[in-house]
């Protein structure tokens, strides 16, 4: 039986990403864990169905996995959606806040 190579690469997968905004509904608190393979500056909005803005940080993104745990606290129940950017990619995750 003869088998075909596969050749694999973990660094196309190492890029800025957004791995997972939990939990989903959140209620106080919306973790937000991501990944990148350098050291850069991030931001992190949140902005509501009609495009309002209710959090904006900017953030130092490390080489490797990070995370981050933003206060929902005073958000109003609904939707809203969370925007992750490096200035090059964007990841956007909707997500219910309920009480």
């Amino acid at each position: 039986t003869l088998f075909r190579s596969v050749a694999a690469s973990c660094e196309l997968n190492s890029a800025f990403n957004l791995n997972m905004v939990r939990p989903n509904p959140a209620t106080n608190e919306l973790h937000v864990i991501y990944t990148d393979n350098v050291n850069e500056n991030i931001s992190i909005t949140i902005t509501d169905m009609l495009g309002q803005q209710f959090l904006s940080e900017e953030l130092v993104c490390e080489k490797g996995l990070n995370s981050v745990t933003l206060d929902l606290s005073n958000f109003s129940n609904g939707v809203y959606f969370v925007k992750v950017n490096n200035g090059k990619k964007s990841f956007i995750k909707k997500i219910l806040k309920n009480k």
